[in-house]
């Protein structure tokens, strides 16, 4: 069937910087090479081909302008073409080789040791523990120290639970309140949940 194409993307200096081959909207969308902004810079080299005629003219033309990655020349394919084929799906043996599912898989049927939860919790908390969220009353930052003398312990709420509402806290307690309460020792933020007291 003659529905694919040649396509290549152009810099701005109207050199190729990618060749590829295709049927349909293929070139217009996302794969692992950018998209030109200018979408005059796509352009179709060749059309109402087999798959077979576009896989070589690919191939041909990566051999013309050569791959940056191998130094040979200017495009970024990572490839030399003629090697895809349309509609190709892994087999079901292949598939489930990498897929280990029920009796196949090792954990089935077993749990992990209180010992081996514990460890990987605090993996994943390692890099949080010593941190701590501050704000100087305008943004937030979640650091291991006090930024500066301008910022203080807790998070400025982004979403007050109410409109108007905004979200103090005294060192203590949290408090939200549609102004700032009385005394100099409340500041603008929620502290975290670790440090209220019980």
């Amino acid at each position: 069937m003659n529905i694919y194409y040649v396509y290549q993307y152009i810099r701005e200096d109207l050199t190729p910087y990618y060749i590829g081959k295709g049927k349909g909207n293929r070139a217009w969308q996302k794969h692992s090479i950018p998209l030109p902004k200018d979408k005059n810079h796509i352009v179709i080299i060749a059309e109402n081909l087999t798959e077979e005629q576009a896989l070589n003219a690919e191939k041909e033309l990566i051999a013309k302008y050569g791959r940056k990655d191998l130094g040979t020349g200017i495009l970024h394919n990572r490839t030399n073409g003629g090697e895809g084929v349309s509609g190709y799906k892994v087999p079901d043996e292949i598939k489930y080789k990498y897929i280990k599912i029920g009796k196949a898989n090792g954990m089935f049927g077993k749990k992990h040791s209180h010992k081996v939860k514990q460890d990987s919790s605090l993996r994943r908390s390692k890099t949080n523990s010593c941190r701590k969220w501050y704000n100087n009353g305008e943004q937030c930052l979640f650091a291991p120290e006090l930024p500066g003398p301008e910022w203080k312990l807790g998070r400025i709420n982004q979403k007050p639970t109410t409109t108007g509402y905004t979200w103090w806290n005294n060192g203590v307690v949290n408090y939200s309140a549609k102004e700032k309460p009385k005394g100099n020792e409340w500041a603008r933020g929620m502290l975290p949940r670790n440090r209220l007291t019980k």
